[in-house]
């Protein structure tokens, strides 16, 4: 995949005369299974399915990462500004089940999820504040048109 947040600087330096832009570069992201068992795509039938989690008593470790998420501004010609560099988290979820002792034959389960964060570096600088305050007023401009016009309907918590 290519590189979009260059791509983009690129287009708005090469332009004459642009606005000042807020671009956030949303994460990539990955699921992956640590427990998956290969099978072949193509078997005979009838197909043997593996036991289930509560016969088996390990289940999936799922690691899911997000990475290179951040928020930059662009402001003039070849000022490009870091609102927060990028970063990302790996979370791993795991669950195991074991059958209890007991005469009624109950399984307890067991959740264990970890995450890891990669350091968060947010930077503001006097140009950046003053970009998203117009953007802010502007989204509320916009919002308040859209909820005058029918677009949108506050919902009401009382009946």
């Amino acid at each position: 995949c290519g590189d979009i947040p260059g791509t983009v600087r690129s287009w708005y330096h090469n332009q004459a005369s642009m606005p000042g832009t807020l671009v956030v570069c949303l994460p990539h992201i990955s699921v992956l299974s640590a427990g998956h068992k290969y099978m072949e795509p193509l078997q005979e039938l009838p197909f043997v399915v593996s036991k289930p989690v509560l016969e088996e008593g390990d289940a999936f470790p799922w690691t899911i990462s997000l990475s290179q998420f951040s928020v930059y501004t662009l402001l003039g010609r070849q000022r490009s500004l870091s609102l927060l560099e990028p970063m990302g988290c790996t979370s791993t979820l795991a669950v195991t089940s074991k059958l209890q002792g007991s005469a009624e034959g109950r399984h307890s389960f067991v959740v264990c999820l970890h995450v890891d964060l990669t350091a968060a570096r947010a930077k503001c600088s006097n140009p950046q504040v003053q970009l998203l305050y117009e953007l802010f007023l502007s989204w509320i401009s916009t919002w308040t048109r859209l909820q005058r016009h029918g677009i949108l309907r506050q919902t009401s918590s009382l009946p």
